[in-house]
């Protein structure tokens, strides 16, 4: 591993000065899961590691008076897993935080690593798309927000600057009618995802669809909206056998075997459309 010195600023101020004034060769740690293993097999080779650990700005879970909800970015997926929030489509982050990996694991790693290393099989960059997240990047020049879906690029590839610091991420307020369902297909409990899907669907007091997100995980090189089934979802009554619906559009619109060059494409492609059943028929049973 490449020697490198470590620094504990105090705040985002700080951490972003540092940044600044090291021009591309320091490099952000909050949990370190995903960052240390990179330095260890020297895919990651900075001169400078710059801790979240002492950094309030990027920690903590918070509502505000609109009902948005903010998660700094060094909030672990622990804290996230055992922090109550109400129903509605925010109900869904602590039970995607508490099915990843292991206890270790989710007591390190952090929801703002996650989305940094934009790896396709991560679960919570899934759960930014899925709840229309949006990203607070803070810089020495100012802070930007931009949508978690035009942040991720790829796999290890995001719009995030050498000088910036994800800080925060907003998640819009949610109507309490809102149900959920999340489901990750792996070989063993602690793995990461072969293919995962989420689901938020809203319902009105007549039993009729008002609005529905459902999107994929580690299907495609950047998690996925199946805008195709969302569509087919709304206006739609819970009476009717929406899972089968939903089932049967999964992989419209989403590339071919040939065209997606991520690994086992085509087996993914294949498991879609029983994921995606599951978790719209885990939301319209209600499993709240």
């Amino acid at each position: 591993m490449k020697p490198f010195r470590y620094v504990r600023p105090g705040s985002l101020e700080e951490a972003t000065a540092v940044l600044a004034g090291n021009a591309g060769d320091a490099c952000v740690i909050a949990g370190g899961q995903s960052l240390l293993l990179g330095m260890k097999d020297r895919r990651e080779r900075p001169s400078v590691l710059v801790s979240l650990q002492d950094v309030p700005e990027t920690r903590g879970i918070c509502y505000a008076d609109d009902g948005t909800l903010t998660l700094g970015a060094a909030t672990t997926y622990w804290t996230l897993h055992t922090h109550d929030l109400p129903k509605g489509a925010h109900a869904i982050l602590p039970e995607i935080a508490g099915d990843i990996a292991d206890v270790p694991v989710r007591r390190m790693g952090t929801v703002g690593g996650a989305l940094c290393q934009a790896e396709p099989a991560f679960d919570f960059p899934l759960a930014a798309v899925l709840g229309d997240a949006e990203l607070e990047l803070a810089s020495s020049r100012g802070t930007r927000r931009l949508a978690a879906a035009d942040f991720l690029h790829g796999p290890r590839k995001t719009d995030l600057a050498p000088d910036e610091v994800l800080a925060r991420i907003h998640f819009p307020a949610s109507a309490p009618t809102v149900r959920s369902g999340f489901v990750k297909h792996r070989l063993r409990r602690f793995d990461s995802a072969i293919a995962s899907a989420g689901c938020l669907i809203d319902v009105d007091a007549a039993g009729r669809v008002v609005a529905a997100n459902v999107a994929c995980g580690a299907v495609c090189p950047v998690p996925t909206r199946l805008t195709a089934v969302e569509e087919a979802l709304v206006g739609r009554g819970v009476e009717e056998d929406l899972a089968a619906m939903a089932r049967s559009r999964a992989s419209d619109g989403l590339p071919d075997e040939l065209a997606n060059p991520m690994i086992m494409a085509g087996y993914k492609r294949d498991v879609l459309p029983v994921l995606v059943y599951r978790v719209v028929a885990a939301a319209t049973n209600g499993r709240d």
